[in-house]
């Protein structure tokens, strides 16, 4: 479920960014490590 979450995260970020899809994948991934220490 989690996977299907982060995936969709990606492609409507991806969408809005535009060219700047490096720079939007580098703060889902900043997010995901943040969620992921929360759930720990």
């Amino acid at each position: 479920m989690n996977k299907k979450i982060n995936s969709k995260m990606y492609f409507i970020t991806s969408a809005l960014s535009g060219k700047h899809v490096d720079e939007a994948f580098s703060k889902i991934a900043e997010v995901l490590v943040e969620r992921a220490e929360e759930m720990d």
